[in-house]
């Protein structure tokens, strides 16, 4: 739930990804799909917007 990805249709196609680090400074994760894996790195800035670096198969559509 703090990387946020969720999948939006079937066979993992297209994902959201949607961080929220409550707490946290920064987080970073994997999610397992048929095309391979999508990593999400997240770090809180300074003036508290979030940098995220999303690095995800060429088969799927990351949405933010």
């Amino acid at each position: 739930n703090v990387m946020g990805i969720q999948i939006l249709e079937p066979g993992c196609k297209k994902v959201s990804v949607k961080p929220n680090l409550g707490d946290l400074s920064w987080a970073s994760g994997t999610y397992p799909t048929p095309y391979g894996d999508i990593s999400v790195f997240c770090k809180m800035r300074s003036d508290g917007t979030l940098d995220v670096q999303v690095d995800a198969p060429k088969e799927i559509e990351v949405v933010r």
